[in-house]
């Protein structure tokens, strides 16, 4: 590949020799199939708006059954705060469920999340003592964003976003401090934050999401060889300012 890395030191590495992509761009046509299959389930898990919750400072998601997998749908500007800070709160019914929340992107391919300062997990816990395995159970699908996923927007109350990401055709250009899941990308991905962290959480739902039958990968609901090949990180890695590289989409 012909990618480039540009530290804060101003030091550029650059890797000239040639590297086979053919089993990454397969996996992300996998990927693709699945997450338009997922785009497709019917909602079963309910949101509440900031609007519509009693606090005036949180959005809330809660189960709507009993099934393991909760599926949300969400729009390109539900979790799009001008404002000030707001907190994303999980209820105590999502304890044991699988999280899946598609976020439709608008006319433009795109999708704006900003100014989330912080999620509340189902126990009631937030930062530091968020629920891990609440992580590793939330998965932001954006299957139709084909320019750009905006993470942050640089907006002064975002907090860590947490749960993994899967952007099968957009760019994403996240200003979070942190992130906390997978965060699987077609295009180009900038973290333009200075001290930003990738936290590299697998996605290990408590059930596996459903593929559909064609799919040439179904690897048991996870999200096939991004999810084999890429090991756990032990700790979090700091990210340089500016990160270029050969995106998949070629």
């Amino acid at each position: 590949g012909t990618g480039k890395i540009t530290t804060l030191g101003g030091n550029i590495t650059q890797q000239q020799s040639p590297v086979n992509l053919d089993k990454y761009t397969t996996a992300l046509t996998d990927l693709q199939t699945k997450s338009k299959y997922w785009s497709e389930l019917p909602a079963n898990g309910v949101f509440i708006s900031r609007d519509e919750h009693f606090t005036g400072n949180r959005v809330e998601l809660l189960a709507g059954d009993d099934d393991c997998l909760q599926v949300f749908h969400l729009e390109h500007d539900d979790l799009d705060f001008r404002d000030f800070g707001t907190l994303i709160q999980l209820d105590s019914t999502l304890s044991c469920k699988t999280v899946l929340i598609n976020v439709a992107a608008s006319a433009d391919g795109i999708v704006t999340i900003a100014n989330i300062a912080k999620f509340i997990d189902p126990f009631g816990n937030t930062d530091f003592d968020f629920d891990s395995d609440v992580t590793a159970n939330i998965l932001w699908n954006f299957y139709n964003a084909t320019d750009t996923v905006v993470l942050g927007d640089g907006l002064l109350g975002n907090g860590q976003f947490r749960g993994s990401v899967v952007v099968p055709f957009g760019d994403v250009n996240i200003t979070f401090p942190g992130h906390s899941g997978r965060m699987i990308v077609a295009g180009d991905l900038c973290m333009d934050v200075a001290g930003g962290e990738l936290y590299n959480y697998e996605f290990d739902p408590i059930c596996p999401l459903p593929v559909p039958e064609d799919c040439p990968s179904a690897m048991n609901g996870r999200l096939g060889m991004f999810e084999l090949d890429v090991p756990v990180a032990a700790a979090a890695m700091p990210m340089p300012l500016s990160v270029e590289h050969k995106n998949l989409r070629g």
